[in-house]
């Protein structure tokens, strides 16, 4: 209702201001008006004038005869013209207002009239602009509508109709395919979560304290072992367990590893090998299991006192994840150079191994290997002590002095134990998930 009054009132506003411009435009027509009436009105007495002039001219002669007969008449001739002439102005203004009034009275009437012709004006200029802003808005729906997509939608419409259980069955099996797909990443991540706790614990079992036999464990401490072999045997349980139950994951390739590194310790040089082959099959393009698995080969063929074999798979290492651990299996190839009594080949593949090493001490990426550099530094300088200048070594630590990767193997200066093999694995370990850092020294 607001909105109504408020237009009527708009509406009568512009009515009224069309008035006033037709008042004024009146006004300014009229004065001419006045003009000419002045005109007409001047020229009519000049008119009647000018002919009685003539005719008096004319009638002298009658004048002279009648004079004193028509004296009277012509006063009273000129006594209404001069009224005339004086009433003029009066009566045409009269005129004017009389035709004012009119034409306002005709105005007022008509007002109801013309705020309703004004309202149907505004209406059909409303309704004229909203079908225009329809048809604007219409038309991209018109041509999508004409589209060959909208045709091909619509094709689609009609079909489903047709076949609604069929479109139900595919709808129901896109549903049950993304939910098993989400459900089957659920149970993978499940299920290498626990893989992993499964290989953590064997790792703890493989690196577990070796105590005194006469040595009583409080109930709190960690599990410990009387003997090496005895915590071989128990690792080994634990590795197999994660093999048998996490199958198909990364666990169980590192498993493969362990296992391996277990039977080496039990002196079973050829089980372990086929671990460590299973271990190589199961990792894939994953440089640090490759590196694990392939060194690991190498210990057996050392067990075995097969140099020749064990050479080749060092080769083999070094050629892995684009040569990353080449310097690791440089080291180990001069180790059977030596234990082949070839003290050349040894001090040259040394000797290269050490400066190369050297110039790299600064770059982080070479940093993993700082350990490997020192034991080479050790083993260049039993060979030939003139070949590289002395440097502090580091002293042997928890390996005992001579080879941390055990000097040549079983057939080398000094035989690698079982327990030193697993503390050189538990360094390589944390090497590996450090992302490098060196060895002990650093």
């Amino acid at each position: 209702m607001a909105n109504d009054e408020r237009d009527d009132e708009e509406t009568l506003a512009e009515s009224e201001e069309d008035e006033e411009l037709e008042d004024e435009s009146e006004e300014d027509e009229d004065e001419p008006e006045e003009d000419e009436d002045e005109g007409s009105d001047d020229d009519e007495d000049g008119g009647d004038d000018e002919p009685e002039e003539d005719a008096s001219s004319d009638d002298e002669p009658e004048e002279d005869a009648s004079s004193d007969d028509d004296e009277p008449a012509s006063d009273e001739d000129d006594d209404e013209d001069e009224e005339d002439e004086d009433d003029r102005p009066a009566r045409a203004s009269a005129k004017r207002s009389k035709g004012k009034g009119a034409k306002k009275v005709a105005k007022q009437k008509s007002a109801a009239a013309r705020l309703a012709a004004a309202r149907a004006a505004k209406a059909a200029r409303k309704a004229a602009k909203r079908g225009k802003e329809l048809k604007d808005e219409k038309a991209p729906i018109d041509t999508l509508a004409d589209s060959k997509v909208a045709q091909q939608a619509a094709t689609f419409s009609d079909w489903a109709s047709q076949n609604k259980p069929t479109v139900y069955g595919v709808v129901a099996a896109i549903v049950l395919i993304v939910g098993g797909t989400i459900g089957w990443l659920q149970y993978q991540e499940a299920k290498t979560a626990d893989a992993g706790a499964a290989l953590a614990a064997a790792v703890e079992t493989a690196n577990a304290r070796i105590r005194d036999e006469d040595e009583i464990p409080d109930e709190d401490d960690p599990p410990s072992y009387t003997s090496v072999e005895e915590r071989a045997e128990a690792a080994l349980t634990a590795y197999d367990a994660v093999i048998g139950d996490h199958s198909g994951t990364p666990a169980a390739a590192w498993a493969q590893v362990g296992r391996g590194e277990q039977l080496l310790a039990l002196g079973r040089a050829s089980d372990a090998r086929g671990a460590f082959e299973a271990a190589i099959a199961a990792g894939g393009d994953d440089g640090a299991i490759l590196w694990r698995a392939l060194e690991g080969k190498g210990f057996t063929y050392e067990a075995e006192e097969d140099w020749d074999h064990a050479i080749e798979t060092y080769e083999e290492l070094s050629r892995t994840d684009d040569g990353r651990f080449a310097p690791v299996a440089r080291y180990h190839i001069a180790r059977m150079y030596i234990a082949k009594d070839q003290t050349e080949q040894a001090t040259e593949t040394l000797s290269e191994l050490v400066e190369s090493l050297r110039d790299a001490e600064n770059d982080e990426d070479e940093q993993d290997y700082s350990y490997v550099l020192a034991q080479a530094e050790v083993r260049l300088r039993e060979l030939d002590p003139s070949a590289v200048p002395a440097r502090p070594t580091l002293g042997g630590g928890p390996l005992g002095g001579g080879s941390p990767l055990g000097g040549g193997g079983p057939g080398g200066d000094s035989q690698l134990s079982p327990e030193q093999l697993q503390e050189l694995i538990r360094r390589f370990q944390e090497q590996q998930q450090q992302g490098g850092g060196g060895g002990e020294g650093e």
